[in-house]
């Protein structure tokens, strides 16, 4: 009997392993195959008169928050904000090119 309950419960797994791609254990989703590419891009921070242009890398996955930053990368944004905020050019030049904005008249 319960190999029989066995035999039918990993049939339905690999049915719906083919079908997702994923599984439920225990209640939580678990992603068998995952695709997971990273990509620099340039973000853009303003603050003030000035904007910094700060390479990052965008992880993208099967998760439904993707694209996210790396925790560094994320910490390298603020940092680079807080820099600007207060006019400290040096610090915020580490990380990427400044620029500053002019107000244009027409």
């Amino acid at each position: 009997m319960y190999s029989e309950v066995f035999r039918k419960g990993m049939k339905n797994l690999q049915y719906s392993l083919l079908l997702t791609g994923q599984i439920l254990i225990f209640g939580k989703k678990i992603l068998l195959k995952e695709k997971v590419t990273h990509e620099k891009k340039k973000k853009f921070v303003h603050s003030g008169n000035y904007v910094a242009e700060v390479e990052v890398e965008l992880i993208q996955d099967d998760h439904p928050w993707a694209p996210y930053l790396k925790i560094e990368d994320a910490k390298k944004l603020d940092l680079v904000k807080s820099a600007l905020k207060d006019k400290n050019l040096t610090v915020a030049s580490k990380f990427g090119r400044i620029y500053e904005l002019k107000p244009v008249s027409l």
